[in-house]
């Protein structure tokens, strides 16, 4: 095989290529044929491209990291998107963890300690992807993240079938860099995911946004004991808000049980909770024992559009 590729788009000597020779053209496989065999060859591609040309069904891989259990990747998402059930965190270093963590997610990290962080890489198109970039992201408690510098990165890739193979088109992927919070907000920082690979990559203009491309992901959650002062993080989300913005307050209703079995399963939130806007987190309900309440902070641009957030679950008491 010669190191370069020849003027004809299938590589000469390529493995399963024939080592007949023709001077047709039209005839991609390099088989010798006679004139009867060369028509039928010609009709059959004609056949071929009609049914391609009226086929809305594109092969092409479809990579995807999850906003919300039921998303497919249909863009732009309005409301929460900073929960992400793709994104997973826990304790200890990657050598020391295994693929698949057998712990229950962290959703306070410990500062100065080792983590590990894992993304669920989806691939719901035909063809398979190969060589996925996988990235991992951790900023400071943030409503806007593009222009900041990020606190870690880190990178690694991983194979894909297409969704007709459902067992191998997505899979839970291992930071391979261990994660050490720091003490700058006691732990609680800002986990980015972002998947790219060849012919499905980033929208440059949206490379930290979830709502507008379904090849990112973020979460934003934390674990708080009710009454615990968040002057630290109000004071962060506020300091990246858009000129004209503000941070508002919503408690969220009974929709927020899949939020906080991300972080705290077994507690449940009030089934008749509805989802309303206070003044302040401390105008938030105490839960009850066994019970959380979720306060979504939104950040809200001058036009009134959510431009991001951060969700803190509220318990009565320390989780064990």
């Amino acid at each position: 095989m010669s190191k370069q590729p020849p003027s004809d788009p299938t590589f000469d000597n390529a493995p399963g290529r024939s080592v007949g020779t023709s001077t047709d053209p039209l005839d991609w496989y390099g088989l010798p044929r006679d004139e009867l065999e060369r028509k039928q060859l010609q009709t059959i591609q004609r056949r071929m491209q009609r049914r391609m040309d009226s086929n809305t069904t594109v092969f092409r891989p479809h990579l995807l990291t999850r906003t919300r259990t039921a998303d497919r990747g249909a863009r732009p998402l309005s409301g929460v998107f900073w929960e992400s059930p793709d994104i997973w965190v826990a304790v200890g270093a990657p050598d020391s963890n295994p693929a698949i963590p057998t712990t229950t997610r962290v959703s306070n990290p410990t500062v100065g300690k080792p983590h590990t962080l894992y993304a669920h890489a989806w691939n719901l198109g035909l063809a398979p992807a190969i060589g996925i970039t996988v990235e991992f992201l951790v900023f400071n408690p943030s409503i806007a993240f593009d222009g900041q510098r990020p606190l870690f990165r880190a990178v690694t890739r991983v194979d894909l079938a297409g969704r007709t193979t459902p067992a191998e088109c997505h899979r839970l992927v291992k930071c391979p860099t261990a994660w050490v919070p720091t003490s700058d907000n006691n732990g609680h920082e800002c986990i980015i995911v972002r998947v790219s690979g060849v012919g499905d990559t980033l929208q440059p203009a949206h490379r930290f946004e979830p709502a507008f491309d379904r090849h990112v992901a973020q979460r934003n959650l934390q674990v708080s004991l009710f009454g615990d002062n968040q002057s630290a993080l109000l004071g962060s989300l506020s300091g990246t808000l858009p000129k004209g913005g503000r941070l508002k307050y919503v408690v969220a209703g009974a929709e927020a049980q899949q939020t906080v079995d991300l972080v705290a399963p077994g507690l449940l939130v009030d089934p008749r909770a509805t989802p309303r806007v206070v003044q302040d987190i401390k105008e938030a309900p105490k839960p009850a024992p066994g019970r959380a309440t979720v306060v979504r902070i939104e950040g809200v641009g001058p036009g009134g559009d959510t431009v991001g957030g951060y969700s803190i679950v509220m318990t009565a008491q320390p989780l064990g």
